[in-house]
C-alpha cells in the first residue's frame, strides 16, 4: 500500500492506499498535509519499488500512478486524503491498508517509508506509542498525534513524511508529521492521530470519516483489503441480459452472457430466469468455457402481460457444485410491455441501459458514457471475477474512464440512480 511521491521528478513524501467501510479498492491515498505543495494532480506515485535487500547493487523497478485529487486535510494532525487520479491496476498488487480511529496507543509500531526519496525502508518500535501534540511550528492542540519515543529497529528521514504508522494489528493509526528522529540518534516522531483526524474538522473538506466510512456504519477500525484475493475455482458469472424481443407466441426471449468467472474450466451450470422474482424456467447449461472467457446463451420463451416488469436471470451450481461467489450470480433488465402481448400488438419498452451509451465497446483505452438526461448516478465496473474495478460519481451527461490498465476480458457496468435506485447495466470487453 505504501508508495513513493515524486513532485517535477524530485523526491518528495511517501503515502499509502487506504481502506474505506465499502471494501471498494476506491484509490483514497493517506500522506501528509505539509506535503501538499505543487499541484496534486501532477503528482507521481511509485508503488513496489522495493527491494530484498537494503542496499541493493541495481534500480529496482517501480509501478507508477500519475495525477491526483485532494479530498480533505486538516493541519492540527497533518493529515491529507488523496483519490488518485486512476484505479491502481490489480497487476499492481494494490494493498489497501485497514485503519484504526479508537484513540488507543498502539503497543508496538512498524513504520514504512521512503526517507530521502530511498527504496522502501521499514522502522520498528516494541515499546508502546504515547499520546501527544506536535511540537513544532503551529499550535496543533493537545493529543493530536501518536508519538513514537524511540525506534528499535530502523529510523525516519526527510521523505519518510506522510508515510504510515502501523500498530499491532496491522492497521494505520497516523502518518508521519516529523520529528526529530535520525539515524544515529534515539530522538522521536511524531504521528497525526486517524482517530483525531476522523473529525478534525467539520466540514467534509477536514476530515476522514466521510471517506473512510461512505455508508456510515459507525465502524472505528477496519482491516486491510486485498483486491486480488478473492480468487474462485468455480464461478459462474451472470454478465448481462441481451436481446430482449416480443415474439409471435405471446411471449419474449433473452439471451445472457454467462462468464467463467473462475480459475477452474466451466463445463456446466443452471441457469434460472423469470420474471418480477417468480422463476418461470430452467437451463441447464454444458460446454467448455476457458476462466475469463464468456457465451451468449438463448434462453426460451417467457410469457408476458402488460405492465412493468423485472426480468431476471441468474446462475448456480458451477461444474455441478456451490458457486464460490454469489456476488455475481444475477443479471437483470427492466421492460414496459405496453398492450396484449403478441406479434403484432406487443411493444416492449427498452429501459434496461437506461439511455446509456456505452462507446467504444470493444474499447482499449478510453471508455465514454453519455446519456440524454443527466442526473446523480453511482457508476461501477466489475471484472469478470466480480471485483470492483472502479466507481464514479455521474452527475452531467457524459463520463469518461481509463480503461488502458485493464486486463482483456468482459466488464460489466452498473449505473445507479441516487434518487431512485434504478439499475442499469450494460457489458462490454477490454481488448
Amino acid at each position: 500500500s505504501v508508495a513513493r511521491i515524486v513532485v517535477n521528478g524530485n523526491d518528495h513524501c511517501t503515502g499509502a492506499l487506504i481502506n474505506n467501510t465499502g471494501n471498494d479498492a476506491t484509490p483514497y491515498f493517506l500522506t501528509a498535509n505539509h506535503c501538499l505543495t505543487g499541484n496534486v494532480s501532477n503528482w507521481v506515485f511509485w508503488f513496489n519499488w522495493e527491494s530484498p535487500t537494503c542496499n541493493p547493487t541495481q534500480n529496482s523497478s517501480y509501478d507508477g500512478v500519475s495525477g491526483s485529487t485532494l479530498l480533505a486535510s486538516c493541519s492540527s494532525s497533518d493529515f491529507a486524503l488523496l483519490e488518485l487520479s486512476q484505479e491502481v491496476p490489480l497487476e499492481y498488487n494494490p494493498y489497501y491498508a485497514g485503519w484504526s480511529a479508537v484513540n488507543t496507543a498502539p503497543t508496538s509500531a512498524v513504520g514504512i517509508h521512503h526517507p530521502s526519496g530511498d527504496i522502501k525502508k521499514w522502522s520498528y518500535d516494541g515499546d508502546a506509542s504515547v499520546s501527544s501534540e506536535w511540537g513544532g511550528w503551529g499550535n496543533s492542540g493537545t493529543n493530536t498525534h501518536w508519538e513514537v519515543l524511540d525506534w528499535d529497529i530502523g529510523t525516519t528521514e526527510g521523505g519518510s513524511s506522510g508515510s504510515p504508522l502501523f500498530d499491532q494489528n496491522k492497521r494505520i493509526v497516523g502518518q508521519l508529521h516529523g520529528g526529530a528522529a535520525l539515524c544515529g540518534n534515539d530522538f522521536s516522531d511524531l504521528y497525526g492521530k486517524v482517530a483525531y483526524s476522523w473529525d478534525c474538522q467539520s466540514q467534509n473538506s477536514g476530515r476522514l470519516d466521510i471517506y473512510l466510512d461512505p455508508n456510515n456504519s459507525g465502524l472505528t477500525l477496519l482491516d486491510g483489503f486485498d483486491p486480488n484475493s478473492d480468487v474462485y475455482a468455480n464461478d459462474a458469472m451472470a454478465g448481462e441480459v441481451l436481446g430482449f424481443e416480443d415474439s409471435c407466441a405471446s411471449g419474449a426471449i433473452a439471451q445472457l452472457v454467462l462468464v467463467n468467472a473462475g480459475t477452474d474450466p466451466l463445463t456446466s451450470a443452471d441457469i434460472l430466469y423469470g420474471l418480477n422474482g417468480s422463476v418461470q424456467q430452467t437451463l441447464i447449461w454444458t460446454g467448455n468455457l476457458a476462466p475469463g472467457s464468456s457465451e451468449v446463451v438463448d434462453l426460451e420463451l417467457v410469457s408476458l402481460n402488460p405492465g412493468s416488469l423485472l426480468y431476471e436471470a441468474s446462475v448456480s451450481n458451477p461444474n455441478g457444485v456451490t458457486d464460490e461467489n454469489s456476488a455475481n450470480n444475477l443479471a437483470f433488465v427492466n421492460k414496459t410491455i405496453l398492450g396484449p402481448a403478441g406479434c403484432t400488438s406487443t411493444s416492449i419498452l427498452d429501459l434496461d441501459e437506461g439511455g446509456i451509451l456505452l462507446a467504444p465497446n470493444p474499447v482499449d483505452h478510453m471508455l465514454s458514457l453519455s446519456r440524454v438526461h443527466a442526473e446523480h448516478s453511482v457508476v461501477r465496473v466489475y471484472n469478470a471475477k466480480g471485483q470492483l474495478m472502479a466507481q464514479r460519481e455521474w452527475l452531467g451527461n457524459t463520463l469518461s474512464l481509463d480503461v488502458s490498465q485493464w486486463t482483456n476480458g468482459v466488464y460489466v457496468m452498473q449505473s445507479q440512480s441516487v434518487v431512485t435506485g434504478k439499475e442499469s447495466r450494460i457489458s462490454f470487453v477490454k481488448q
